[in-house]
């Protein structure tokens, strides 16, 4: 399963706290490579299945839920599409750090493995 990385830092409005509050993110510029792999374009859907993961680096805070859509705003000056993240069921989650671009954003794939009995 992919799940889409978004960094909230603390100097930033809307906090972390305040996204999911309202269950989105605003504004994020999500480069071309990263949003195939959680997004498809034809259909204009996210994936079947894809999460979302928000950071609060610097506080080290870390929630998870699904990613319900994404909604395309405008370009940055260097050409990146931004995005508003749309997110539902975000639930707290032990931190873990995520290698993230310039832009606050990354794509993680989740091995998850079926528990065997």
């Amino acid at each position: 399963m992919r799940k889409l990385v978004i960094n909230a830092p603390k100097r930033k409005t809307p906090t972390a706290e305040k996204m999911i509050e309202n269950g989105k993110g605003p504004r994020y510029a999500i480069w071309d490579s990263l949003l195939d792999r959680v997004y498809d374009s034809s259909s204009q859907r996210v994936r079947q299945g894809c999460g979302v993961v928000l950071l609060c680096k610097n506080r080290e805070l870390r929630w998870e839920g699904m990613l319900v859509r994404l909604n395309r705003i405008e370009k940055t000056k260097n050409g990146i599409w931004r995005y508003d993240v749309h997110m539902e069921g975000m639930k707290p989650v032990e931190y873990k750090p995520e290698k993230l671009n310039f832009c606050g954003v990354a794509v993680i794939e989740c091995g998850c493995q079926p528990k065997r009995t």
